[in-house]
């Protein structure tokens, strides 16, 4: 007989067995095997490596231009969970829609309410803004040891926005909002 714990975890399990997700997420396994780092880096450290088994992954952090000044300033890596968060949706989006480009809504404030489920404080808005930026200057590597042949390596720039710092479109934009 099991006991109440057990017998609560044994019903949780059939449950999630018994109905179909709601909505699927979807990250690279490297990313899911390796990750992004948990916490900020020092501002002079500028890659993240990692390797889980025969998978490494390398995230060179990138730069962007200062309104401000028009001079290139550098960025830090990604990193924490809104990170992983704005990664993984944008990725989910890529691969349910077939295609690199990803519709946002007309503000970051009105994508990062969809994003999250609720309107985010002013510190929170930031702070995404803030690692979505970073997401969007950074390169990743993507290695895979063979066990035999030759290795396969992806290197990719993360993404491009179509929005400038506030959140706004960029003149020039063709018109539609959104990654890509």
């Amino acid at each position: 007989m099991a006991s109440l714990i057990q017998q609560r975890l044994l019903d949780f399990a059939t449950e999630i067995a018994s109905s179909p997700p709601e909505d699927f997420a979807f990250t690279h396994s490297v990313l899911a095997q390796t990750a992004l780092p948990t916490a900020r880096s020092p501002d002079n450290v500028r890659q993240w490596e990692r390797r889980q088994g025969r998978a490494t992954l390398l995230v060179t952090a990138g730069s962007a231009m200062d309104p401000q000044t028009g001079q290139f300033v550098p960025l830090p890596l990604p990193y924490g969970p809104k990170a992983r968060l704005l990664l993984i949706h944008l990725n989910t989006e890529a691969v349910r829609r077939q295609s690199p480009v990803i519709p946002v809504e007309d503000s970051m404030t009105a994508f990062f309410r969809r994003l999250m489920g609720r309107t985010q404080d002013g510190r929170q808005i930031r702070m995404l803004k803030s690692q979505l930026s970073s997401l969007a200057a950074a390169t990743f590597n993507i290695g895979v040891m063979a066990t035999s042949g030759p290795c396969r390596s992806i290197r990719r720039s993360s993404l491009r926005s179509h929005f400038g710092q506030q959140g706004k479109r960029r003149s020039g934009c063709c018109g539609r909002r959104h990654f890509g």
